[in-house]
């Protein structure tokens, strides 16, 4: 499981989160073109070339390539604190909206410097994903 620290990660600013988040919005925006479903996005998997800023999506370990009549899938994968709500419920699921999931946990991590949604151990993290109660302490938006 994916550590679940009380400490602030590093924290970007605005500006630099808006550049990230719009090259990773398009690159996510060309998967769900050509029919590929991530399903791992987060911290890990984006690169950030010092000189340039351009931005790479990697870890295509659990991306699948879905067709026309397969509207939905069901295999339980992904990081814990990225997972969406239907993952965690081990429900059947669209795949584009698992990515759009992601994508915003990392924006929230990316400007706040905390996961959204924190637990003490994988079932209560879960748990807090399910009830959709995010962590909105005043040290997250400080």
């Amino acid at each position: 499981m994916q550590q679940q620290t009380k400490e602030r990660l590093e924290r970007i600013s605005v500006n630099k989160a808006r550049r990230i988040f719009k090259q990773l919005a398009e690159a996510v925006l060309y998967l769900h073109e050509k029919n590929i479903v991530h399903r791992d996005i987060k911290l890990d998997n984006v690169l950030v070339e010092d000189q340039t800023n351009v931005v790479k999506l990697i870890d295509f370990g659990f991306s699948v390539m879905i067709s026309a009549d397969q509207s939905r899938l069901n295999i339980f994968c992904g990081t814990p604190s990225y997972m969406s709500p239907e993952i965690v419920r081990r429900c059947d699921y669209e795949g584009k909206p698992v990515d759009m999931w992601a994508l915003g946990v990392l924006l929230f991590v990316m400007l706040t410097g905390f996961y959204p949604f924190r637990g003490a151990s994988e079932n209560d993290l879960f748990l807090q994903i399910k009830k959709g109660v995010f962590n909105s302490s005043d040290e997250v938006f400080n």
